[in-house]
């Protein structure tokens, strides 16, 4: 998971990855990041048995050989989430605020909300116009992405994804 971004309108709220690891009690999860995003302890909080914090620990060579390691990469609008498509990992992008930098490979699943006021600003900084704040993002369901995972790991729903 690259739970973090370089503006907080560009990342998927923490409530929702907190919720995607509670969908998946078998599965273990690798959280990257830089050593600023202390928010990702949250995400360990969840199960500290099948969830690591290796934000801020990683050099870039390291994160690369860590995503290459990875069966799946779910990211937000950041660096990491390019590291992942140009390795051609099995990639999940959740594109928020941004007009530019989206992923192009076969192998990345682009979700977005096509929505009138996206977008917000050149970089993703904001501000955020919408009536619910950080919609483009906040509108992206756990259960959503759950199913996409499921998809593109070939693996049948689970209840609680139906």
């Amino acid at each position: 998971l690259a739970p973090s971004a370089a503006h907080m309108l560009k990342r998927w709220p923490l409530k929702h990855w907190q919720e995607l690891i509670q969908l998946n009690p078998e599965k273990n999860f690798i959280c990257l990041g830089g050593p600023e995003d202390q928010f990702i302890d949250e995400l360990v909080k969840v199960n500290p048995k099948r969830v690591l914090n290796w934000a801020g620990l990683l050099s870039l060579t390291e994160s690369a050989a860590t995503i290459a390691a990875c069966e799946l990469l779910i990211s937000n609008d950041t660096g990491v989430l390019h590291l992942g498509e140009q390795l051609g990992k099995k990639t999940i992008a959740l594109m928020g605020p941004a007009p530019f930098g989206f992923p192009s490979r076969p192998s990345t699943l682009i979700m977005e909300l096509d929505l009138p006021c996206r977008p917000c600003s050149k970089h993703g900084q904001g501000p955020c116009v919408n009536e619910k704040f950080q919609r483009c993002l906040v509108d992206i369901t756990a259960v959503q992405v759950q199913k996409e995972m499921q998809r593109l790991l070939g693996e049948t729903p689970s209840e609680a994804s139906r």
